[in-house]
């Protein structure tokens, strides 16, 4: 079973109600996964696995050593548990209410060797600065894409940021980050970690997160371009 690095999500009976009546149980029938929990109409997500499919060797390819990744945006479960197949440890992270409550019952099923940490936060560039969720993207014709969803910075939001240097890493071969906008505020937040461990960067390209030319000035540069992901590696990788 996961490990959770907070207290559980006082999740009350009303809003299992209405969130279980959303949700159904989808065939998935890749790597590691046979069916996952779901929420009706979400297509946006279900690309990423097609994404994985197509462009995991890429991915993985310049990273030398699979011990410890740090993931953020785990898009009802799918990005963890896909990278249970190759690393010893994963930190994850996820904002959104609904994601994390689907998010938890599929790495409660499948992540059987508890490889993974779940931290029900967002990542940003300081620690404890409110936030609120911004749902407006979450909507694209008739389909829906709950990873769509972004934080806006809020001092009045009940809900804090979190750093990765605050998870004070002495390994970390690889950060992927798919977090609708925010990778850079995200890498700011992992100085210490990008200079102490060199991981390979992988972030998310469609939203203008984070550019060439910010990775450059981190001392990166860009190994690879897929169709909504990029690979960066430390300029000291051979």
């Amino acid at each position: 079973m996961a490990q959770y690095s907070d207290t559980f999500h006082c999740y009350t009976d009303d809003f299992i109600d209405r969130i279980e009546s959303k949700l159904y149980t989808r065939d998935i029938n890749y790597a590691n996964i046979e069916k996952m929990t779901w929420p009706i109409g979400e297509e946006g997500l279900f690309d990423n696995i097609e994404d994985f499919k197509n462009e995991h060797l890429d991915w993985l390819d310049p990273v030398k050593m699979k011990r410890v990744l740090v993931q953020a945006g785990a898009g009802m479960g799918v990005w963890p548990i896909l990278y249970t197949q190759y690393f010893d440890t994963i930190y994850t992270f996820e904002p959104s209410l609904m994601n994390r409550y689907v998010s938890e019952k599929n790495i409660k099923k499948y992540d059987v060797n508890n490889k993974i940490t779940f931290f029900k936060k967002a990542l940003g560039e300081h620690e404890d600065k409110g936030w609120t969720l911004d749902k407006s993207r979450q909507h694209y014709g008739q389909f829906q894409n709950h990873g769509a969803h972004r934080i806006n910075l809020n001092e009045s939001g009940s809900e804090k940021t979190t750093k990765i240097d605050s998870l004070n890493l002495q390994i970390c071969d690889l950060i992927q980050l798919d977090i609708e906008g925010f990778e850079y505020q995200a890498l700011v937040g992992a100085k210490e970690t990008l200079e102490r461990c060199k991981p390979v960067i992988i972030v998310e390209t469609a939203h203008g997160g984070v550019s060439e030319r910010q990775m450059n000035v981190m001392n990166y540069k860009k190994h690879w371009q897929g169709r909504m992901d990029a690979i960066y590696v430390h300029n000291s990788h051979k």
